[in-house]
C-alpha cells in the first residue's frame, strides 16, 4: 500500500521505470535522472533540520511549515514515515497558457457569445485600497523605525485623476 502522506503524482512517478519517467513530461518535474534525486516539497512540523543528516538530504526551509528537500529517490518512502513529515509532493511545472486558463474559467464562452462578445475594450478598472500597514517590515529602517522617506506613495511619473473623477 502506498503511503498516504505522499502526493498521488509523486507516488505514480516513483512507480515508473526510468525510461517511462523520462518520457512523462509532467511526472518527471523535480527529478534529476543523473543523481537519482527528487526535489520535493514537504509540509512538516517540528524540527525538519534533524532529518538532513539522516537522509543525506539538502533542506531549504521556506516557512515554519514548508520546505524543499533534495533527496535520493529510494529514501522518499522512508522520509514520509517520519513523525515531522505531514505531506510530500513533487513540484509542478507551471506554464502560463492563456488560452487554457481562459477556457477553464469560461471567459472564452463570454467573449464569443453573441450579442455580448465581451473582449474588455473600453473597460476602466479602479482599485480602492483601505490603507497601508506602516509597521510592515518593508517600511522600517535599520533602527526598526518607520520613516516617511521609506514610503513612496506613488511614482513621480504617475498622473492621477482628480478625486471628482473617481466618484
Amino acid at each position: 500500500m502506498q503511503n498516504q502522506k505522499i502526493d498521488n503524482e509523486l507516488n505514480l512517478a516513483l512507480d515508473l521505470t526510468p525510461k517511462e519517467l523520462d518520457k512523462a513530461k509532467e511526472l518527471n518535474v523535480g527529478y534529476d535522472s543523473e543523481e537519482k534525486t527528487w526535489e520535493v516539497i514537504v509540509k512538516y512540523n517540528g524540527d525538519i533540520k534533524s532529518l538532513e543528516e539522516k537522509y543525506k538530504a539538502k533542506i531549504e526551509i521556506l516557512t515554519d511549515q514548508y520546505a524543499i528537500l533534495t533527496i535520493m529517490e529510494n529514501r522518499i518512502n522512508d522520509l514520509a514515515y517520519e513523525e515531522q513529515i505531514e505531506f510530500v509532493e513533487k513540484p509542478k511545472n507551471l506554464v502560463l497558457d492563456i488560452n487554457t486558463s481562459m477556457r477553464n474559467s469560461c471567459i472564452t464562452r463570454v467573449q464569443n457569445f453573441p450579442p455580448y462578445e465581451l473582449k474588455g475594450d473600453g473597460v476602466l478598472i479602479g482599485v480602492i485600497d483601505t490603507g497601508i500597514d506602516y509597521n510592515h517590515e518593508d517600511f522600517k529602517n535599520e533602527d526598526n523605525l518607520v520613516y516617511p522617506s521609506n514610503i513612496n506613495m506613488r511614482d513621480k511619473n504617475t498622473h492621477l485623476p482628480s478625486p471628482s473623477c473617481l466618484v
